[in-house]
């Protein structure tokens, strides 16, 4: 209620000051200082009340998100998640009222400098303030459609740049405006509307040539993926009718046995000293029994088939390029189920068990997530296969008898290959169809409408980048080694490339070795004292650190050991260990 005084009474006096203050420079310089010392109560409550203001902002964001302009859509998601607001952001806003409180001001000004009697000032200080309101949002939009063309790709929103060139797009018209009022010795409404027609005739026209210039530079992106093969990828995120009846029973099986908590599956570490921390805390003694009462239960098996009943929808669609955005979590969940299945039975003592079960998602790896044209599947590809090996190196028997499996483990790893998905066609997809409808459930079809032209550039040069960068990206596939990989010139290929590159030749050269270990183990006894040993008969070479092209750190007691690799601040987390730990 505070805030809202204080911006009632801020562009209150913004109003009453350029109607009555006069109609001389001078008095238009005392109006600007009255509208300034109208803003002092709320600069005050920026100095005093910051953490009121950010619980505000926080509030209003929170509420209004589904619904907010995207010019702000590069910044609110971390806010609206976040504990605090940063302060610099409220002295943004409060800056930014000020300066709508001098534009309105000065609007005023005008209308009664251009009216010739109050009431036609007042309609037309309405007037101005709603084609302020509305049409400054036009020009935004279309000045940051030129604004992104003039720029190197990016993902993000240029908000900052785009906000700073519309101010002083709106303070050169409010200066010609003022300039015409003091220069023209005509009043009345026909003299009034014709700087207002103006005002909003700029921005629209700005607007619609940003629509013109981005439907063409859209058309020219999609000719030339046309002309370099590239299909559109479709990606679904509505769950069909049977997908969803599925998941209807995954969730009737976890809110029916909410102490149901599977190893890999759960917040709670089943490792029995429950030393383990940086896997969760362990797991009650209550949970760990009832968990064990219902894995060979009827309702477990449900849910059980469920799960691979998902797998199988996503195996149906039969084409790579339709990614069936809903089922990606599944997938990943389905893995961890198999690997906690493989961890209960261990737990009940059933060894023959383990490796079926988890040799079942090497078809994941090898057929289902194969090859994507998506780089979102690749990754979830790789966290597939992680939670694979880790499980077949900490649960996996010991006996002589199990090494053929782990032999074909091994080989399984060893033909893993790192696929990093230049995603043009998920752009293709985005232009050839109307990329605004996903907008209209977030923005309303207004806001859609007017998003068009910017992300329309933006999705056109995410089309030619990928293009461009397709060589960088087979280069990346066969890179051995990352550190100081600065061999890209024009710094065009996202950063996120060299981070997923990096992560799947990461998990192929710790599988393959974690793998290679095991196997020794299983064959020789107790595991080697050096890497070294496990070449030539288990591995080509000894493996290297992706990160800096040295030895990964071996530990080892002979019964168990710890592998890792990165900076040694990092080792504890780019860590594997043949300890159980789930």
């Amino acid at each position: 209620m505070l805030l809202i005084i204080c911006l009632g009474f801020m562009f209150g006096g913004a109003v009453i000051a350029g109607l009555t203050v006069g109609k001389t420079l001078k008095r238009f310089f005392i109006g600007a200082e009255i509208t300034l010392l109208s803003a002092l109560p709320l600069i005050f409550l920026a100095v005093f009340k910051m953490d009121m203001l950010k619980d505000a902002c926080i509030s209003y964001l929170q509420q209004n998100y589904a619904n907010s302009i995207n010019s702000v859509g590069t910044f609110i998601p971390g806010l609206i998640t976040a504990p605090k607001i940063p302060s610099y952001f409220v002295w943004f806003l409060v800056i930014a009222f000020i300066l709508f409180t001098l534009f309105v001001y000065i609007a005023a000004f005008n209308c009664r400098k251009n009216a010739n009697n109050i009431y036609a000032a007042i309609g037309g200080t309405i007037l101005a303030g709603v084609v302020i309101y509305f049409c400054t949002v036009w020009g935004f939009y279309g000045l940051s459609t030129f604004i992104q063309l003039l720029q190197r790709y990016s993902d993000k929103f240029p908000t900052a740049t785009t906000v700073i060139t519309t101010i002083i797009l709106t303070v050169a018209i409010l200066a010609a405006w003022t300039i015409f009022s003091f220069r023209s010795k005509r009043q009345g409404w026909k003299i009034l509307s014709i700087p207002i027609s103006l005002f909003a005739g700029i921005y629209a026209v700005i607007w619609l040539l940003a629509f013109t210039t981005a439907h063409f530079y859209g058309r020219y992106a999609v000719s030339l993926a046309h002309k370099n093969g590239v299909t559109a990828n479709h990606s679904i995120y509505e769950s069909s009718k049977k997908a969803q009846a599925e998941k209807n029973n995954v969730g009737r099986f976890l809110k029916k046995h909410r102490d149901f908590e599977l190893p890999y599956s759960s917040i709670y570490s089943w490792t029995k000293d429950g030393s383990s921390s940086d896997y969760g805390k362990p797991i009650t003694q209550a949970k760990r029994e009832y968990t064990l009462k219902y894995f060979d239960s009827a309702d477990f098996a449900g849910y059980y088939r469920s799960r691979e009943k998902l797998l199988e929808y996503y195996a149906q669609v039969g084409n790579k390029n339709t990614l069936l955005f809903y089922l990606l979590n599944d997938i990943r969940a389905c893995v961890r189920i198999h690997a906690g299945v493989a961890a209960m039975y261990k737990e009940t003592n059933q060894p023959e068990k383990i490796l079926p079960e988890l040799m079942k998602t090497t078809w994941i790896d090898a057929d289902l997530l194969n090859d994507s044209p998506f780089l979102i599947v690749e990754m979830i590809r790789i966290t597939c296969r992680a939670i694979w090996y880790n499980a077949m190196v900490q649960v996996g028997p010991n006996d002589k008898k199990y090494a053929p499996v782990y032999r074909e483990a091994l080989d399984f790893m060893k033909s893993r290959k790192v696929n990093l998905p230049h995603e043009a066609g998920y752009f293709l997809n985005m232009l050839i169809n109307d990329i605004h409808i996903p907008f209209q459930k977030k923005l309303g079809k207004y806001v859609a409408c007017l998003v068009i032209p910017p992300t329309t550039v933006t999705v056109a040069k995410g089309l030619l980048n990928s293009l461009s960068i397709r060589k960088e990206l087979k280069r990346m596939k066969k890179q051995e080694v990352f550190e100081n990989d600065e061999q890209q010139p024009d710094n065009t290929t996202p950063k996120y490339y060299r981070a997923a590159a990096l992560k799947s030749k990461s998990s192929i050269v710790m599988g393959t070795t974690a793998l290679a270990l095991k196997l020794y183990r299983v064959e020789n006894g107790p595991y080697p004292n050096k890497l070294e040993r496990l070449v030539p008969k288990y591995l080509d070479s000894i493996p290297l650190c992706p990160f800096s092209g040295k030895l990964l750190k071996y530990e080892s007691d002979g019964r168990s050991f710890t592998l890792s690799y990165g900076a040694e601040k990092h080792r504890n987390i780019y860590k594997l260990t043949s300890n159980p730990t789930y």
